[in-house]
């Protein structure tokens, strides 16, 4: 019997371009699952502050910046420290909460006076997210005292939900400043 060897090396080859394609196949669909699997596990993050930030409200996304959590600048968080170069003695960290509180609670006439440029100029003096989070710690922990206006002791705040009340966009017209404010702080270093 004549073995017919153009046959063979039809079906050999045949073969061999299937399984060639069939194996880029395969390594394709793997490859797409391992960037689909990242892609869930980036969308179902809510230790990051980016995770934080992607399910919160605009007005509530500089709360998930470390620098208005009141621990961060003394315990890091989520394997992120501070940058101890930018930390300042706590009596810094107390007169820029007091001035802040002051510029958020030093009322007008009306009630409506809240002073955002100051708030903003005061937030924009702190060098890294480290030292806003001391100044949140001194904010939220300490007795500020009688603030300017007369209006009695408003220590023991929430510096984010307060600084949110202060700084979003009102019906009588103020700016949003909540935006510009997320930027700046994204922008500091830890």
């Amino acid at each position: 019997m004549a073995t017919n060897t153009k046959g063979k090396i039809i079906i050999g080859a045949g073969i061999t371009l299937v399984v060639i394609t069939a194996s880029t196949i395969i390594a394709s669909a793997l490859k797409k699952k391992k960037i689909r699997n990242k892609i869930y596990d980036a969308l179902n993050d809510k230790t990051s502050v980016a995770g934080q930030q992607a399910v919160m409200d605009r007005e509530d996304k500089h709360k998930a910046n470390l620098g208005f959590n009141e621990t961060f600048w003394r315990d890091g968080k989520n394997g992120i420290l501070p940058d101890t170069n930018y930390l300042t003695p706590n009596m810094y960290a107390r007169e820029k909460a007091r001035a802040i509180a002051n510029a958020i609670w030093n009322h007008g006439v009306f009630g409506i006076a809240e002073d955002e440029d100051k708030v903003m100029r005061i937030i924009k003096q702190h060098k890294s997210q480290g030292q806003l989070s001391q100044t949140a710690y001194a904010y939220g922990q300490a007795k500020l005292g009688n603030l300017e206006g007369n209006w009695g002791d408003m220590g023991n705040g929430d510096l984010g939900e307060d600084i949110k009340t202060a700084l979003r966009g009102t019906w009588y017209g103020s700016e949003d400043y909540l935006d510009a404010l997320n930027g700046y702080i994204e922008s500091l270093p830890y």
